[in-house]
């Protein structure tokens, strides 16, 4: 989901700013990834129990998947 909702949400801004479709597009893809921040701000979420422990480790697995397909 990740990989399809935020490319998409990145396109339609690009395209509201008039930028070409494929500037548009382009933009989305390098976007779709979640950085390895994102690790970090997962286990903070987890230590000061923002988050459960199954939601940290799902957050953790799409964040791998993600980060391996791009």
């Amino acid at each position: 989901m990740v990989l399809i909702i935020k490319p998409l949400i990145v396109f339609i801004m690009m395209r509201l700013a008039r930028y070409k479709s494929r500037t548009s597009f382009q933009v989305g893809i390098s976007l779709a990834q979640v950085s390895e921040f994102a690790f970090v701000i997962f286990a903070l979420a987890k230590n000061n129990n923002l988050i459960t422990v199954n939601d940290f480790t799902a957050l953790v697995l799409v964040g791998t998947i993600t980060i391996g397909i791009s």
